[in-house]
């Protein structure tokens, strides 16, 4: 199976690759493949980059300064509009905590990770079979799993469906030639459920320590991506599959996602009729008189009237 995806060049080369598993913040991985013979000595510059990111950067978790505004946009949320009080006062304490930390994460991003980031870009964007290679890899983890399942050699996107199998592909190369290596931080914690979610907990308490809120909410988790801004992806110009197996899965899926729109738009128009249905009813009863309901209802009305 594996033969199959690959011309006998292509072959020779990945019989060359060498693999580094990079640890990724604690939880992901991601495999670097190297083209040995005519890149030896970028090969080893890369190693050594590798080696001192995972070693120095990768996984750390630093602390960093917040602006005193950070949380502001939760004031319009409904959750927190009866909170002003809180955030106001967490803003206020936010400047007096950032006195109180060294900016670590800033100063990493400006000195170390700055300089290791300019030197891999350098490296892999001077190479471009390694570049076609590495996001290849990326995409379908074809190295990693022996090119047995689960390894991709299709995507399928917003754009259409794409074959990746070959890491000179139209899809692959485009991807290369657009997306960049970047070392930077994720937030940490109950931060990434979102800022609302983080300070969910404080809120309602009777009595707070800022400090613990203001260390709960600050930390950086480093980690190494490989970027792929939305925007430059629309713009990729790449072929989609348009005939065969795929492309009728691919149709298949689309007319079933359309039909589930669909389905949904006309449970939700009823919905809005009988709703306004009602509502017209209840205005017509509120000014209903007793005989108007006597006779809409075709009630009849027996007995005596005694006057006095």
């Amino acid at each position: 199976m594996f033969a199959e995806l690959f011309t006998p060049e292509q072959l020779t080369i990945l019989t060359q690759i060498i693999l580094i598993d990079l640890v990724l913040a604690g939880d992901n991985a991601i495999i670097i493949g190297m083209l040995a013979s005519q890149y030896k000595d970028d090969i080893r510059k890369i190693k050594e980059e590798v080696k001192s990111i995972k070693k120095n950067i990768i996984g750390e978790t630093l602390t960093r300064h917040l602006k005193p505004s950070h949380f502001d946009s939760l004031k319009k949320k409904k959750d927190f509009k009866d909170h002003k009080s809180f955030l106001e006062d967490l803003k206020s304490n936010i400047t007096k905590q950032n006195k109180k930390i060294n900016n670590d994460y800033a100063d990493l991003m400006k000195d170390v990770v700055k300089v290791s980031q300019k030197n891999i870009r350098n490296l892999i964007e001077n190479n471009i079979d390694l570049s076609y290679y590495i996001v290849w890899e990326a995409l379908t983890a074809t190295l990693k799993y022996k090119g047995k399942l689960p390894a991709a050699q299709y995507v399928i996107s917003p754009n259409g469906c794409y074959d990746i199998s070959d890491p000179y592909s139209d899809f692959v190369k485009k991807v290369a030639e657009t997306a960049k290596i970047g070392i930077r931080g994720m937030v940490h914690g109950k931060m990434r459920s979102g800022r609302g979610k983080a300070l969910q907990q404080y809120v309602n308490k009777s009595k707070v320590k800022w400090n613990e809120i203001y260390d709960d909410v600050n930390k950086m988790d480093m980690s190494l991506k490989w970027d792929m801004p939305a925007a430059k992806f629309k713009k990729l110009k790449v072929e989609s599959l348009e005939e065969g197996f795929l492309s009728d899965i691919w149709n298949k899926v689309k007319s079933v996602w359309n039909n589930i729109r669909a389905g949904i738009k006309n449970a939700v128009m009823k919905a809005m009729d009988i709703a306004n249905g009602i509502l017209v009813k209840l205005s017509i009863l509120e000014e209903a008189k007793l005989v108007d309901l006597i006779k809409s209802n075709n009630i009849e009305v027996t007995g005596q009237i005694k006057i006095k």
